[in-house]
């Protein structure tokens, strides 16, 4: 009857992956028609710095692989209700074949400003423009020139990411154009002026690359260095000949450099979409639950009631809000499938080769990772999310939740009451063992660093060795692995597989598989960043598998080889030598 339900669970789970099918091809057909990166010159920086004329001037910025100019209004002016661009330098430019973005210094100014800046664009045919915060705020509030103007003139608005990376920088006024305008926007970095005092020529270069290949970035500003240690040559120089270098690895990694940036699809989810994807999200919820307990009436009656009350919440927020909270629902409940289905398969083989655990191991693995990826890339599928108008917020549960489900699930289906002793004489022990203090303590550091290493904000800064190995990997793979799938999740799957049965009292299994979790959490958080299409994140998930594969057998075949059953059980055959070791708490 169990095995029945979860059949039909699969199935009916299946179906509802077919029918978002459509939203996630949409996002990808967003992403694989605009494969472009435009490299574009701060024109006004470099010509104060360059001695000759502003026509040889393009022709070096043409030299090092830049086609556009950013041309700024005199901010003073703009302030006033004046449109003021340098007229003569956008003609210079256009006519030496340059593109021009224009940066405009504020949302707020009258159909007058944009009549005269309609014009500009009309005229010289311009492409892009960027809005910047103004000097001083304007005392009008209404954007409905600005939209009229824009919308017409059939331009691409630049969104400038933030400091943060967790959208773009703000300015008022500026997100009701950019939905008005039918989301017709490309994302821009532009280096802090602090960092171009900072920053060395190849440092640079891995920051543009990472902002392209990890977060879209479609417009690349390339400024002057403003090193006081540095002659107004070098300052010139070095950002030129890293654009240069930029170029020549984008063009390998397969973008079209400087070719012109399309207009996303406009098209946003609607209320079926998000009743679909709850559908989905319920049926892995209860798919985990079967394998673990028998379901009874009670369970379904309460699972349907959280559905209806879920849909009606859903309908209720808005849209974005409702995906976000999907998103985040599906990047916890799938890794905790996945681990589920891992610890049930382990329980229940028979196989006693090692090489079949392990392919079928990777086949469920691959399963759930694919229904679940499929689910999340459908709750980020609309052009808000790969805009990062709309920020993932779930990261904290994503990395955390799925540890507990394996740590609850292991404990329930080995059911290891060794373990639970030890824990439980531990906490009770009056004496206390130093090992237990120290134990505790290498757990909590182990798990700071851990969560301290996710997401945005690393309070742990990369060591020198690290930054260099992820050059290295940039440089020379399409896109570079994550440390934890490579490093810690593989490595650990294997051994975990290997170990699973043979040490169930002990706590290496439990840590083994910790591990193998977080290479499963990394995988899914992949795929959270709305921002990063689905090709690179496919990528760093395929390269990481393969780097993994090699460490984790290299892992395999040396406890098979050189402990040939394990090492922990040779502790365990000799209590005296658990106890000189102190490894009484860590090995049963």
């Amino acid at each position: 009857m169990k095995l029945r339900i979860k059949c039909v669970l699969w199935i009916c789970l299946s179906v509802t992956l077919l029918l978002l099918l459509p939203s996630v091809k949409l996002r990808i057909s967003n992403e694989n028609a605009n494969r472009s990166v435009i490299l574009a010159a701060d024109i006004q920086e470099f010509a104060s710095l360059w001695t000759d004329s502003i026509e040889s001037l393009v022709q070096k910025l043409k030299d090092s692989s830049i086609q556009t100019a950013v041309v700024k209004e005199d901010a003073v002016q703009s302030s006033q209700n004046i449109c003021s661009f340098d007229i003569q330098l956008i003609e210079n430019l256009r006519k030496q074949d340059m593109d021009v973005i224009l940066q405009i210094s504020g949302v707020y100014h009258d159909a007058k400003y944009y009549g005269s800046l309609k014009n500009i664009i009309t005229h010289y045919g311009i492409r892009y423009i960027q809005f910047e915060s103004p000097l001083a705020p304007s005392g009008s509030e209404d954007n409905t020139p600005a939209v009229f103007a824009l919308k017409e003139s059939g331009v691409i608005l630049l969104l400038v990411e933030n400091a943060q990376q967790t959208g773009h920088a703000a300015v008022p006024g500026l997100d009701p154009i950019i939905s008005s305008m039918d989301y017709a926007a490309g994302r821009a970095y532009i280096t802090p002026p602090g960092d171009l005092a900072a920053l060395g020529e190849e440092d640079l270069l891995f920051r543009w690359l990472r902002g392209v290949v990890d977060r879209s970035i479609r417009f690349i500003y390339v400024q002057p260095f403003q090193s006081g240690s540095s002659t107004a040559l070098q300052n010139l120089e070095g950002p030129l000949e890293a654009s240069t270098e930029l170029s020549i690895l984008l063009d390998q990694k397969g973008y079209k450099v400087n070719q012109p940036v399309l207009v996303p699809s406009p098209r946003l989810s609607g209320p079926f979409h998000i009743l679909l994807i709850l559908l989905n999200l319920l049926l892995a919820f209860s798919l985990g639950f079967c394998y673990l307990f028998t379901p009874n009436k009670r369970f379904w009656l309460w699972t349907a009631f959280s559905g209806i009350s879920s849909a009606v919440l859903f309908l209720l927020f808005q849209d974005s809000t409702a995906l976000v909270l999907e998103a985040t629902a599906a990047s916890v409940l799938y890794p905790s499938l996945a681990v589920i289905v891992l610890l049930v398969y382990l329980k229940n083989t028979t196989h006693k080769k090692i090489w079949m655990h392990i392919l079928h191991s990777l086949a469920l693995l691959a399963l759930c990772t694919v229904s679940g990826v499929l689910s999340i890339l459908a709750a980020m599928s609309d052009v808000r999310f790969t805009l990062h108008l709309v920020n993932f917020s779930g990261s904290l549960l994503t990395y955390t939740l799925p540890l507990v489900t394996f740590v609850a699930g292991y404990l329930l289906l080995f059911k290891s009451p060794g373990i639970w002793g030890l824990i439980m004489r531990g906490i009770r022990s009056k004496k206390g063992n130093p090992s237990h203090f120290l134990l505790g303590l290498a757990g909590i550091a182990v798990f700071y660093i851990y969560l301290s290493r996710s997401g945005n904000y690393s309070l742990i800064p990369a060591s020198v060795l690290e930054l260099n190995i992820r050059k290295t990997l940039e440089r020379f793979m399409t896109v570079r692995p994550r440390f934890k799938e490579f490093l810690v999740g593989y490595p650990c799957f294997f051994l975990f597989v290997l170990l699973c049965k043979r040490t169930a009292k002990s706590l290496v299994p439990i840590i083994l598989g910790l591990g193998t979790t977080i290479g499963i959490i990394s995988i899914f958080n992949s795929f959270c960043h709305g921002f990063t299409s689905v090709r690179v994140s496919v990528y760093r998930t395929l390269n990481g598998f393969v780097l993994g594969l090699m460490i984790g057998l290299a892992a395999l075949l040396l406890v098979t080889v050189f402990h040939k059953a394990l090492a922990v059980q040779t502790y365990s055959n000799s209590s005296n030598v658990r106890k000189k070791l102190g490894m009484k708490f860590f090995i049963k």
